[in-house]
């Protein structure tokens, strides 16, 4: 027989507190277009503790529902590269996140992180806190 899972929860188990939404806000940048819901991350960044406890009840609420936010839609643009204007083989895509996916994705990194790091190579510095990839060269 399987007993009930004691100690603490697993990282991602956790609920989301209203101090993990604040300090997910302060890390995104300023002056970015936004997603599809047009909330400017400045907005978010500059909201009251009451937007960041509703932000985590809203998020927890609906995740112990197991329903799904919807805050995966993106907007695709095309930007000019640097040199010859005009041919569409000069434009680069990219895609206009809504800000609160932003938001819950940098909560989600940092629960997970710990656990991550145990597992990579000394030699992976890519999207490393304090770690450079000329670091290995």
């Amino acid at each position: 027989m399987i007993s009930p899972f004691q100690g603490e929860p697993k990282p991602l188990e956790k609920p989301i507190t209203p101090e993990e939404v604040r300090k997910s806000f302060n890390s995104l940048n300023n002056n970015k277009a936004p997603g599809e819901d047009e909330i400017h991350a400045e907005l978010l960044k500059y909201g009251t503790p009451l937007l960041d406890q509703a932000i985590a009840d809203i998020s927890n609420t609906t995740f112990n529902k197991h329903e799904q936010l919807d805050i995966n839609g993106g907007v695709l643009i095309a930007i000019q590269k640097t040199g010859k204007k005009g041919p569409p083989n000069n434009l680069r895509p990219i895609t206009l996140l809504n800000s609160l996916r932003k938001a819950l994705s940098v909560i989600t990194l940092n629960r997970i992180r710990p656990d991550v790091e145990r597992y990579l190579s000394n030699s992976q510095s890519g999207f490393r806190p304090n770690r450079c990839t000329a670091d290995v060269v």
